[in-house]
């Protein structure tokens, strides 16, 4: 096929046939670098432009993920030589008279794990739509978010959002020979890819690369968005050295073996918890042109000097539940016997004992209403984590934006609990050693296909807790993304319908930048979408059935707000 040919501004590359999605094929284009290998001297700074190639680059195999830890197994995973790389999906790439909208996809993982292998973003449900979709790697951990103060080593943070930011470019550079419109781009993530999405909107170096947003579970305002530090001293302690001085420290880690700052950067166990101050993430930069941010993402809002685009934002209902499955993948982990610990770190209290309690007091009273914390109101627990590190800060972001964004805005609420709600199903279990059991099968269905039905007799077969409600962070992406793991969906089933209609909502958004531009009662059984306005915010409630509520949550927004503004 002379669509697999596709020439780039680096050279020609070759593609493949990846799928077909009701009996339509689509093509697809893996690992194409799009930016020089950060490595050497050029490892944690900026990325560079990508280096052209002779001949035909073989673009038909996964590339490489950038080094991080396997989050169920915590073995190291990826290479730096030739992580920075996207995969694009098509329908066609020759004799395209309309170019078609593109899907610009960030992955999420807490900035320290994650990458774009179909293994969990195959892109067959999002292929159904006349739409391009690429789904991009970035930098992660040390790699992504080391931060110097000495403005000479030119290390000044933040390269793992600088490397989106050279993904968009190479999007608008190339996208047209793939058959996409580079001025029809819209960026999507979730959870920390949704929080980059949000910094997109606000840093001006993205400026004219993308036109409209989708940002799920997360905003550059959530507690673990910002470390808000330099770090170097951080990474030198966690490796062991001794040296105290700048120079002597940066000499050592860059003759330092690459595994071992990927693993040094999870001795620090609080990296892993969402409520605490994070060292290895995006930070405020030092003011200059080549700055991703500047200034604290609240202030960038307020001020109204951002990229105001379009945009759709939402939630699911149990947003917590993920720690509880961090807690039986990370052994340390505890369930909290006090709240000691649990107050979201950016609450302003000037360390003063008196009013620490008096917070403390206030949210027992008001989560837990008057029981202890532990195992028993552990629900409770995450309850609560559902407001503190995601819910208050998404609809914060969303009030501020109402006072500043003149663009469409599109507010949901993920509540819809089916078989493809795989995050709860996972917590649900009711021990670590059927967790593994799941998490290994999995992981095998890679290796032995077949067992990716054991898989699922098992999942529904297993004992499972039932004091956990509601959906958990990640459980609208199996809607949106083909997991490996996915069984074989019947046409005319439940699920294929929740598929398509949570796709529709979406690329709807992509296209026509409004997710039910016309009444469509197949999909949508009649109900019109509404945009936030100045005063009003309407919701969309994503369940068996849509509904449009008013406000939702606003009782536990109001609180948090009383709690921030003690």
């Amino acid at each position: 096929m002379t669509d697999l040919i596709v020439p780039t501004a680096q050279g020609k590359l070759k593609g493949k046939v990846f799928g077909k999605v009701y009996e339509k094929p689509f093509l697809g284009f893996l690992g194409i670098p799009y930016a020089k290998a950060p490595v050497g001297d050029l490892r944690f700074k900026p990325p560079q432009d990508p280096e052209p190639w002779v001949g035909i680059k073989n673009c038909t195999k996964e590339g490489t993920p950038c080094p991080s830890k396997h989050l169920s197994f915590k073995f190291y995973i990826g290479n730096e030589d030739n992580c920075l790389n996207l995969n694009v999906f098509t329908r066609q790439t020759k004799n395209v008279t309309t170019p078609k909208p593109v899907l610009f996809f960030i992955h999420g993982g807490a900035f320290i794990l994650g990458n774009n292998r179909t293994e969990v973003y195959g892109p067959d449900f999002l292929m159904a739509e006349e739409i391009v979709v690429v789904v991009i790697n970035y930098r992660l951990g040390v790699l992504g978010f080391l931060a110097i103060e000495d403005d000479s080593y030119g290390i000044p943070g933040n390269a793992g959002l600088k490397d989106q930011v050279m993904a968009l470019k190479w999007v608008q550079r190339n996208i047209l020979n793939f058959g996409g419109d580079p001025n029809n781009v819209t960026i999507v993530g979730q959870s920390a890819g949704s929080i980059a999405c949000h910094f997109l909107m606000l840093s001006p170096l993205a400026k004219g690369l993308f036109h409209r947003a989708i940002l799920a579970s997360g905003v550059a305002l959530n507690t673990w968005a910002t470390g808000g530090t330099y770090n170097l001293h951080k990474l030198g302690y966690l490796l062991g050295y001794m040296e105290q001085d700048d120079k002597s420290i940066f000499e050592k880690l860059k003759k330092e073996p690459l595994k071992n700052i990927v693993a040094a950067q999870y001795e620090y166990k609080d990296d892993c918890l969402l409520d605490k101050i994070r060292p290895f993430v995006p930070i405020v930069e030092k003011p200059s042109k080549d700055a991703f941010i500047s200034d604290l993402p609240i202030n960038i809002i307020k001020s109204g000097n951002y990229n105001k685009v379009p945009f759709m934002i939402g939630y699911t209902t149990n947003e917590g539940m993920l720690f509880e499955l961090l807690r039986m993948i990370m052994t340390w982990n505890k369930i909290p016997k006090s709240l000691d610990n649990e107050i979201p770190h950016d609450v302003p209290h000037n360390g003063d004992v008196e009013k620490i309690n008096t917070i403390k007091e206030k949210v027992k009273n008001y989560y837990f209403k008057g029981n202890e914390v532990g195992k028993k109101t552990y629900s409770d627990i995450l309850n609560m984590k559902s407001d503190s590190a995601f819910r208050y800060h998404i609809q914060k972001a969303i009030k501020l934006h109402q006072e500043t964004n003149d663009k469409p805005m599109y507010f949901y609420k993920f509540s819809h609990e089916g078989p493809f709600n795989y995050t709860k199903k996972l917590v649900a279990v009711t021990s670590r050693i059927l967790l593994y059991i799941l998490l290994a099968l999995a992981f095998m269905t890679k290796l032995i296909p077949p067992i990716n039905n054991f898989f699922h007799f098992l999942i529904q077969k297993l004992p499972m807790r039932e004091n956990l409600k509601g959906t958990s962070h990640c459980d609208d992406v199996g809607y949106l993304w083909k997991y490996r793991i996915h069984p074989k969906i019947r046409p005319g089933s439940p699920e294929d319908f929740y598929v398509r209609r949570m796709v529709k909502l979406w690329t709807n958004f992509v296209k026509y930048e409004n997710p039910t531009p016309e009444v469509d009662n197949e999909h949508f059984e009649g109900v019109l979408w509404k945009p936030i306005s100045k005063t009003d915010l309407p919701c969309l409630n994503i369940d068996e059935t849509l509904e449009m509520v008013k406000n939702p949550d606003k009782e536990r927004y109001q609180f948090w707000d009383s709690i921030y503004s003690l």
